[in-house]
């Protein structure tokens, strides 16, 4: 029905599409076949998962070319938030009217990698978020239907610990980022449609050795797959978490899982509320000190992760 009045209210020749990032509906309306591409290539895999009304999201592209913009700042007060690369490039979201309109130059829209990166999943899952979900830096594996966020700082082996649980036959939900659903449960949401590990991680896997690198908007190279793809790995989007684990490595010695003070835990996870929104915050942090009282929280010790996920097993 919304989606229908807004298509009545828009140019006929505009790419207009409902996706379903995180299994929420986002009405995306652009004058881009690039930027409609991008989504398409990123989104369409997503089914509805959530009974919510959409969030819209608008991108305006100029015929203005030239260099690629630099990377964009984030800006935010209450229920307005920013993305500003330069005069050209930027977007601002409004929670309260559930939208986001971007402005950005043509030389934006066709790197792909810079466009999701810095605009289109930037907005999109920050809106999303703003309205329903708390943000925790960590990545999801559910074993025995007991769903486990691997916590940790980057390069702590977030990524690479989950896509070994998974090929032991755990299943997988998230490499990275790890959505708390704002509902009063200890369930979770993920992008399980990929995992993105770092290119050496070609070494520890074989299976991975002479897969294609690519670079992320933000410059960094990384192996990109496709879970779909590999028939060995069962991954869903949805989760209930029961442990919250630390990565801590080591030089050395065996994995070893020890008890952590939910303090830490705590601190930790309130470093990535959304402050600039008094509102969202206290809500979000209502949710997360819901899921550390319901949950086990532990550090792991480990130099290897084959012997990490016996721990875990255990």
């Amino acid at each position: 029905m919304i989606e229908s009045l807004l298509q009545r209210t828009l140019d006929p020749l505009r790419l207009q599409k409902t996706f379903y990032p995180l299994g929420f509906p986002l009405f995306l309306s652009t004058n881009s076949e690039a930027v409609f591409q991008a989504a398409d290539a990123e989104w369409a895999v997503w089914a509805p998962g959530f009974d919510k009304p959409p969030v819209s999201l608008w991108i305006e592209v100029s015929k203005a070319n030239g260099a690629l913009p630099a990377s964009t700042q984030f800006h935010g007060h209450h229920h307005l938030f920013a993305y500003v690369a330069d005069a050209r490039n930027f977007g601002i979201c409004d929670t309260r009217a559930r939208m986001g309109t971007a402005w950005i130059t043509a030389s934006a829209a066709e790197d792909t990698a810079y466009l999701r990166y810095y605009f289109l999943e930037a907005m999109a899952y920050q809106l999303i978020a703003s309205l329903y979900l708390t943000p925790i830096h960590g990545a999801c594996v559910v074993r025995n239907e007991r769903g486990v966020i691997l916590c940790g700082d980057s390069g702590a082996g977030k990524s690479s610990l989950a896509y070994a649980c998974a090929r032991r036959g755990w299943t997988y939900v998230t490499d990275d980022a790890t959505y708390l659903i704002r509902c009063g449960k200890r369930e979770v949401v993920g992008n399980a449609h990929q995992i993105r590990l770092r290119p050496e991680a070609s070494g520890i896997f074989p299976e991975l050795a002479g897969h294609a690198v690519t670079v992320r908007g933000n410059g960094k190279p990384s192996i990109e797959i496709r879970t779909r793809a590999v028939a060995s790995i069962t991954a869903k989007p949805r989760a209930g978490v029961h442990r919250l684990v630390f990565l801590r490595r080591s030089a050395g010695g065996p994995a070893r899982l020890k008890s952590l003070d939910k303090a830490e835990a705590r601190a930790w996870g309130e470093r990535v509320l959304y402050w600039w929104n008094p509102e969202v915050a206290a809500e979000q942090q209502a949710n997360l000190l819901g899921l550390l009282a319901a949950s086990r929280v532990e550090a792991l010790e480990y130099s290897d992760l084959g012997a990490a996920v016996d721990a875990l097993e255990r």
